[in-house]
């Protein structure tokens, strides 16, 4: 028979535990998933969607402000944290020397695919000049890499009323 005064006693540690490791691992997940994104001010378009879920093998480049340098500002390119701007030799780049080169023939997995199943992100400053977009997509639609999956990153502008 059930004695009813018998006090019962709850022991919360596992719980405690579950919760502090949940804890943990949503901080690692989030840090791992910003730190392919660099702090950049995004062009501003009325046709930007959210990204939503985006492909984990999905590259993403990032164009951003470096220092000045003879001729105006020059701008980085960053993959993973890693600078592999290319270099500038006679007015043109010289990606297929570059880190940068490598890696995207790298992520491109061809195999015998006729086109590369990845995507890209590229995400530029919004005073990056174009002459920057241009070499990466070529870059990308070379017929060693075949990377035609290509996604621009831009901030959604909200249109008031009264605007437009």
């Amino acid at each position: 028979m059930l004695d009813v005064s018998t006090e019962m006693k709850i022991d919360f540690t596992p719980m405690i535990d579950a919760v502090f490791n949940l804890l943990i691992f949503f901080m690692v997940v989030v840090k791992m998933t910003s730190d392919d994104l660099e702090p950049l001010a995004l062009p501003k378009a009325e046709q930007a969607e959210e990204d939503g879920t985006p492909d984990p093998k999905r590259l993403v480049i990032n164009l951003v402000r470096g220092r000045p340098a003879a001729g105006g500002v020059r701008f980085r390119v960053i993959v993973n944290g890693a600078d592999v701007t290319p270099e500038k030799r006679d007015g043109r780049w010289d990606v297929k020397e570059s880190r940068l080169w490598e890696l995207l023939k790298e992520v491109a997995e061809l195999g015998n695919a006729q086109f590369s199943e990845r995507q890209v992100l590229l995400r530029a400053d919004e005073n990056c000049p174009y002459e920057y977009i241009a070499m990466i997509m070529a870059a990308l639609v070379d017929p060693q890499v075949r990377i035609f999956r290509i996604q621009l990153g831009a901030e959604k502008v909200k249109v008031g009323a009264g605007e437009r």
